[in-house]
Parts: C-alpha cells; sequence; structure tokens
C-alpha cells in the first residue's frame, strides 16, 4: 500500500486517451511496464518510467489489492515474493485481472452507484 502511495503522489502528465489506453487489453505500454514490475519485484526500487508507465503500474497495484482483499486467508508459500508479485502484477492483469478489475471494480462499482 505504501508503494502505490508514493507512486501516486506524483503529479501525472497524461491525456485522456493514455488513460483509457491503459484500461484496453494490450496496451501499447504493457511490456515495458511488465519490465518495471518485474525490475520491482526483484529489486524492491522501482525504475525511472514514463507517466504513462507509472500510471500502468497504478492500474495494476489497485487490481493486485482488489484480487488480496477478494482473497482473504493465508497466502501461499509454494512461491517467493518477488515470484508473487510477478504473479499479480504482470500475469494476473495480463491474463483476467485487467479485465476483472476494469469492469466489476470500476464499471459496475462506479455505475451501479
Amino acid at each position: 500500500m505504501a508503494e502505490l502511495q508514493k507512486l501516486s503522489e506524483v503529479d501525472l502528465r497524461l491525456r485522456a486517451e493514455d488513460v483509457l489506453q491503459v484500461l484496453q487489453e494490450q496496451s501499447p505500454w504493457c511490456l515495458e511496464t511488465a519490465q518495471a514490475c518485474r525490475h520491482y519485484a526483484e529489486s524492491r526500487e522501482w525504475p525511472a518510467m514514463p507517466d504513462i508507465v507509472r500510471w500502468d503500474v497504478i492500474c495494476r497495484m489497485r487490481c493486485a489489492l482488489a484480487y488480496c482483499e477478494d482473497k482473504p486467508g493465508a497466502p501461499s508459500y509454494d512461491e517467493t515474493f518477488q515470484e508473487f508479485l510477478v504473479s499479480l502484477l504482470v500475469d494476473y492483469w495480463e491474463d483476467v485481472g485487467w479485465r476483472n478489475w476494469v469492469i466489476e471494480d470500476i464499471l459496475m462499482e462506479r455505475g451501479g452507484s
């Protein structure tokens, strides 16, 4: 949560199209964002990244938090913390996470309010 807060403290200079493009299935920044997430998982340091990639990371982290909140209980210990981070921020996001988060946590929650 602290990492998400630190990333979110920076004023991002983004166009509306950029924001929406990140929320698509295969954004143009997907590979660069995955590399940034892998770098963080390995070093616990975020690399320098353009604002659009930072926004993509923020979305992935919010999605990961929503996933973890929906799955309470003891974590699996058959993977390292590094592997766990990659599985959440890269694999889960690219598989179904982005879709679940955008549709269920953003559109349904906001649309149903």
